[in-house]
């Protein structure tokens, strides 16, 4: 059985989110959208969603953009989700 990288031990303080990206491949799949999170330590977080792609989109760069980008901690905000 193969090791696999230990987890890393984070401070929520010192973790920030520097950056939200979204995509949406339309002309492969009209319903899916991806999303990745970059934060300062070069930690990225991916996710997708096939519910209403545009809402959750527009919410992401309306609204989550402006609270979460530019000193956010992660952890802290991670119950944020669209579920």
């Amino acid at each position: 059985m193969k090791d696999h990288l230990r987890p890393i031990p984070l401070d929520d303080t010192a973790l920030k989110i520097t950056a939200i990206e979204t995509a949406r491949p339309a002309d492969v799949f009209p319903h899916a959208l991806f999303v990745r999170i970059h934060t300062d330590q070069g930690i990225i977080g991916c996710g997708e969603s096939c519910y209403m792609p545009e809402v959750i989109e527009a919410v992401i760069r309306e609204w989550a953009h402006k609270r979460l980008v530019d000193g956010a901690a992660p952890i802290r905000n991670a119950a944020f989700s669209f579920r």
